[in-house]
């Protein structure tokens, strides 16, 4: 099967490989993260809370250790974000 069809059947609801299904939810995560971190700091800028300035920057490094991690399929996450 031409790799073409292959990738319009996983987006279709087809059938996934694993690395398919590791870079989606791997990007999905990704979205998570960022989008957390994006939430905590704007509560910190309306309440001046410690503790959601300090929950981003946990996320943070949450974020940068996936990455680290996992660094070909990150790249391409953002490409996909």
């Amino acid at each position: 099967m031409p790799t073409q069809t292959k990738a319009a059947e996983s987006r279709l609801g087809g059938i996934m490989n694993s690395d398919e299904l590791r870079a989606g939810l791997l990007a999905a995560e990704l979205t998570y993260l960022r989008n957390q971190i994006i939430e905590q700091l704007c509560k910190w800028q309306r309440c001046r809370d410690d503790r959601d300035l300090l929950s981003a920057l946990n996320t943070v490094g949450e974020l940068v250790a996936i990455e680290d991690v996992e660094p070909k399929n990150s790249q391409m996450s953002v490409a996909l974000i």
